[in-house]
């Protein structure tokens, strides 16, 4: 059964009964660029700011909610009130050994949500590089938005944000649970 109006199709099955649903929000979006001496020095970042010329690229935005970037940094905007998966995927370079506090958040307009955090500054590979991944399920309501949020502390801001044109070094993605 395909469940439509006059101009919009809803749900789609396939010819082996999968369902897909066109309209559900869904996005994916990566660093266009490397974001260089952003934080290291307590300056909180927010991923795909402009305003140091460091936006996401959009793989895929199903149903036009994220603003890939501005000078607030990218944001997702709920559509609708429910619960969405969020998670973000975060990897710097040019860390030193005094970066020993750092926090990665996805700040929704209910909450922060917050990695564990660690040193950084005595994990990094030898490459003085660093990663770290959140994921968490979210309740938003219609328009609330969420935005990624990135703060290393105890030493000059040199941290640099990591991109790859064909990775996702850095990125933000999330989808409509329920």
């Amino acid at each position: 059964m395909v469940t439509n109006n006059s101009t919009n199709t809803y749900i789609v099955p396939t010819t082996n009964n999968e369902i897909t649903q066109p309209s559900q929000p869904a996005f994916f979006a990566t660093l266009q660029a490397a974001a260089d001496n952003v934080t290291g020095d307590g300056t909180l970042y927010i991923l795909g700011d402009t305003d140091v010329g460091a936006t996401l690229v959009e793989i895929f935005d199903q149903n036009a909610d994220l603003n890939p970037g501005s000078s607030a940094g990218a944001i997702f905007t709920a559509p609708v009130t429910g619960r969405y998966f969020l998670t973000t995927n975060i990897n710097v370079s040019d860390l030193e050994e005094d970066n020993n506090i750092q926090s990665i958040t996805i700040h929704t307009s209910n909450r922060y949500h917050i990695a564990p955090l660690n040193a950084p500054g005595i994990t990094r590979d030898s490459s003085d590089q660093y990663g770290n991944t959140l994921a968490v399920l979210a309740d938003m309501d219609a328009a609330d938005t969420a935005v990624v949020e990135i703060e290393f502390s105890n030493t000059a801001k040199a941290v640099d944000m990591i991109s790859h044109a064909s990775s996702n070094f850095c990125s933000f993605a999330g989808y409509l649970v329920i």
